[in-house]
């Protein structure tokens, strides 16, 4: 009984963990998302400097209340948009602070001229007039344009407190909240990639299926995203039928007599008939048909690995990236399954293998690929007698939304075409009112990648942008759309379904790493 209560506890506790990385990864893939880590950070920092200058006036009874509905919009604007005109210290401390005086000189002029005093409580239709005319003015003559200083600018109109004592707590906690911004900014979200971005990281372990009709240049594509990091590796994969195997031989030992023989003396040697239980010879073919299956997978295994340690050599000249060979048995129905097995015995966080379709959709174990643990790489070669097939110089990545797909293709791309490279990140759009939220998506993805990237904002079908934009590129890195729900994929088909041939190498990334 307590042995069957610890196996309940630990298989809890399993799926515990299970659930613990899997929302781990969740929040982590959100992350990635610019967009919610800039509210995420603004609904965080902001409450937490409010607290901190609600404390120091509470300790320091000269500090106004009335500075804070200045700081707040200030603040919020500063974290919500940390790339945008008004994120600037400079702006944000010199135009508050500028308000606030601008306010002051407001009130005295206008006391001056109406004959009142200037720490009257009575706010004159002239003085709010004139404040916000001369904060206006100044800021934008001085390059200090704040939509907050217009704010500081009035309320010193009105605080109950000494207006330059006012005028200071407002330079005071204007300078706390932009180097908060700062540090923020320059710290962690210009750096964001290196903390947060688990998708750049790792796939330097590439588990490549040598089969389908172009192996070579898809073999040649996963070397060369493993050897863009140290300590890669390339693992070639044969798969052999054993059934095949065995059918094979059979019919090849119906011509030769002895042939089984022959066969197990290539695959080791053998001195001489096996002898039987009484001490003399078996007849020839109770010595040959026992062995013969197992020779002929013998066989087949050592052509396949003869096969696979040539490539290997090839590819380590090439990109000096260690490469094994492995060769794994499979039946025409499952070669997902041990594709996924073999990444799974080789440690393997990337499977770079051929495109193969079946009819008008992916083949099923490529299906199968995308519904395991494993990202997948599928590589679909334009004219594999072209010359120069294995230089991808020359990349496109379109992207549907901003996240962990859209910069692990970035990624990609980068270590395909090098420093020498180009690569191109484009959204398409169906109306010019969506484009500046189009081209700050693509600005926040190329600012966070490891290269240099540029950025193209079209307007129309991606299906016809790719059409024509395929012959000025060398490879195309498009998503799986693993991440829309049945329906939506059921009422549009993911892009890579529509695609029918391009002018250039196509791959599909299908994002499926788990931490």
């Amino acid at each position: 009984m307590q042995d069957g209560l610890r196996g309940r506890i630990r298989s809890t506790w399993r799926r515990l963990r299970r659930l613990e990385r899997r929302e781990v990864r969740s929040f982590r893939a959100w992350l990635e998302h610019t967009n919610n880590l800039i509210h995420l950070s603004a609904l965080l920092f902001v409450p937490l400097l409010m607290a901190a200058v609600t404390f120091l006036s509470g300790q320091v009874r000269q500090l106004s209340f009335l500075l804070f509905p200045p700081l707040a919009a200030g603040a919020y604007t500063l974290f919500h948009d940390p790339d945008g005109q008004f994120a600037s210290p400079r702006r944000f401390v010199g135009g508050l602070t500028f308000g606030a005086v601008a306010g002051l000189a407001a009130l005295n002029v206008a006391a001056a001229l109406q004959g009142t005093a200037a720490n009257a409580l009575q706010v004159t239709p002239g003085s709010a007039a004139l404040a916000v005319l001369i904060t206006g003015a100044g800021t934008w003559a001085l390059d200090l344009e704040e939509p907050a200083a217009f704010s500081t600018a009035l309320l010193v109109l009105v605080t109950r407190t000494d207006r330059l004592t006012y005028v200071l707590s407002v330079a005071t906690s204007s300078l706390l909240v932009a180097g908060v911004f700062l540090l923020w900014r320059e710290r962690f979200f210009e750096r964001r990639a290196r903390y947060l971005y688990a998708s750049t990281r790792g796939d330097d372990r590439v588990l490549v299926p040598v089969r389908g009709t172009h192996p070579e240049e898809t073999a040649h594509l996963g070397a060369r995203i493993a050897a863009a990091h140290e300590g890669a590796k390339v693992v070639l994969l044969g798969l052999i039928d054993p059934g095949e195997a065995a059918t094979a031989d059979g019919s090849s030992g119906d011509h030769a007599e002895g042939s089984g023989e022959e066969s197990v003396a290539a695959l080791g040697g053998d001195d001489g008939p096996t002898p039987s239980p009484d001490g003399g010879n078996p007849p020839d073919h109770v010595t040959v048909e026992p062995s013969a299956e197992t020779a002929a997978e013998q066989l087949a295994t050592a052509a396949s690995a003869m096969d696979l340690e040539s490539r290997a050599a090839e590819i380590e000249a090439s990109y000096d990236v260690p490469t094994e060979v492995l060769v794994a048995e499979s039946t025409p129905e499952s070669p997902g399954t041990a594709i996924i097995q073999a990444a799974h015995d080789t440690s393997c966080d990337l499977i770079v293998t051929p495109y193969e379709p079946d009819d008008d959709r992916l083949a099923p174990h490529v299906r199968e690929l995308f519904g395991s643990d494993t990202d997948t790489l599928v590589h679909r070669c334009a004219d594999p007698d072209a010359p120069d097939t294995t230089a991808w110089r020359d990349v496109l990545v379109p992207v549907r939304q901003a996240g962990d797909v859209a910069h692990k293709m970035i990624d990609f791309a980068i270590r395909l075409a090098g420093d020498r490279g180009r690569i191109s990140v484009c959204h398409c759009v169906g109306s010019e009112r969506d484009r500046p939220d189009a081209e700050r998506m693509l600005g926040d993805l190329a600012e966070t990648a490891n290269g240099a990237v540029e950025t193209r904002v079209a307007r129309g079908e991606i299906v016809d942008f790719l059409t024509s934009a395929a012959p000025s590129y060398d490879l195309i890195i498009i998503g799986s759309s693993a991440d829309r729900s049945a329906a939506s994929r059921f009422i549009s088909r993911p892009t890579f379904e529509r695609v029918d041939e391009l002018d250039c190498d196509f791959a599909i990334l299908d994002r499926n790493f788990k931490l």
